[in-house]
């Protein structure tokens, strides 16, 4: 019994720590670390899924994604001895269409061109269902 609780607490604590990783990438030559939490309610406001992608598909334009995050506010922040810039944000909105989402595009607000891509576990989503978006992005300063 004894054994089976300590493989399930250490089954949890990976599959926590899988989930909570960021995706590195190389934007302007820097390791950048992105994060991106998706939360779909229904309707009625209860919570379908939540989902912490970890695959970056690809990105389309690393120019665009800079040019992006300077329109963000961001904070200076140190981990592991090393500082970092990081940007913040959110991003609400409401399906119309009833489909099925396994990707994740950060896009640009007005031309909704496509920075980069995260894939993720498929969701089903009908009409009036919502979605939060939380991304941090984390770029090196030293």
């Amino acid at each position: 019994m004894r054994l089976a609780i300590t493989a399930l607490i250490f089954a949890v604590i990976l599959f926590s720590a899988q989930n909570c990783s960021a995706q590195n990438i190389i934007v302007d030559k820097r390791p950048s670390q992105i994060f991106l939490q998706l939360q779909i309610h229904d309707a009625n406001g209860k919570l379908v899924t939540y989902l912490e992608p970890t695959l970056i598909m690809s990105v389309y334009r690393p120019d665009l994604l800079n040019q992006y995050l300077a329109t963000k506010q961001h904070t200076t922040i140190t981990k592991d001895g090393k500082s970092f810039e990081q940007f913040q944000y959110e991003e609400n909105g409401t399906f119309s269409i009833t489909t099925a989402i396994s990707v994740y595009y950060m896009k640009d607000p007005i031309e909704k061109y496509p920075f980069l891509a995260f894939s993720h576990d498929g969701y089903d989503v009908v009409p009036g269902d919502t979605f939060s978006a939380h991304w941090t992005v984390r770029e090196p300063l030293d």
